[in-house]
């Protein structure tokens, strides 16, 4: 506290109090201003958010169409299920030979949203779902659209320099890569 600061406090203390009392009250204003701003931006960027979801996927329960490529994608993994809005159960990390075979399983046990023709992505299709714009977050897959996404994902794309491997993507840098066959992996099935 300054001489001055000090000499004004000593000698006029009601004066000293009704300052910090407009201080307050300014801050107190401002404050409240504040949270209202942040509160409009936050509503603004959840209803930004929920158009670009809307332009990007049409969504159905547990599968969204990507309106670009019309391409139908499961919601969830392969070893879960879509359940009232849901997603229910452990999701299954498999290699690549088995992951070949699960469409065929899912199809004639289950399928999805009324189908039965969901089938392994190739890499080109699978790519599709990094998000650069997510991916600041750390995560490069729309996790409003596909919630509790694993890491990495194999496609049905052989690599075409080596029989014992196949390409995948990994979600949690958004590239995409291969990977020894024998290496487990997680699946998102696909239809179109």
């Amino acid at each position: 506290m300054t001489h001055f600061q000090k000499k004004i406090s000593d000698e006029y203390p009601v004066l000293v109090v009704f300052l910090d009392l407009i201080m307050l009250g300014l801050f107190a204003d401002f404050y409240e201003k504040y949270q209202i701003k942040e509160e409009r931006e936050r509503k603004e960027e959840t209803e930004r958010r929920n158009q670009e979801i809307a332009e990007k996927f049409f969504v159905q329960d547990g599968v969204a169409t990507d309106t670009k490529t019309g391409l139908m994608w499961l919601r969830f993994s392969y070893g879960q299920r879509w359940e009232n809005g849901n997603i229910i159960g452990d999701p299954e990390k498999i290699n690549w030979h088995y992951a070949m075979k699960i469409p065929e399983e899912f199809n004639q046990k289950v399928g999805c949203g009324g189908f039965t023709d969901w089938r392994i992505p190739n890499i080109d299709e699978l790519k599709t779902l990094i998000d650069k714009v997510k991916g600041e977050k750390g995560n490069y897959i729309d996790a409003d659209i596909f919630p509790n996404t694993n890491i990495w994902f194999w496609s049905s794309s052989p690599d075409a320099g080596g029989s014992s491997s196949a390409w995948y993507v990994d979600f949690s840098n958004g590239f995409s890569s291969n990977n020894y066959k024998l290496n487990s992996g997680f699946v998102r099935l696909v239809r179109g």
